[in-house]
């Protein structure tokens, strides 16, 4: 996650609007698969500590 905040560049291609956003929708994918990572780990935390 770090890895990929750190390499987000918002701005880049600021002067091709149609290649800004394909940009960021290949960010949204990918920030939408570290989310269910990071809650899948969330939840197989909980049922460890349940037990």
């Amino acid at each position: 996650m770090n890895e990929w905040m750190e390499g987000f560049r918002y701005d880049s291609l600021k002067d091709n609007e149609p290649a800004r956003v394909d940009y960021l929708k290949i960010q949204l994918a990918s920030v939408n698969q570290m989310k269910e990572v990071v809650l899948s780990s969330i939840a197989k935390a909980d049922s460890v500590l349940a037990k």
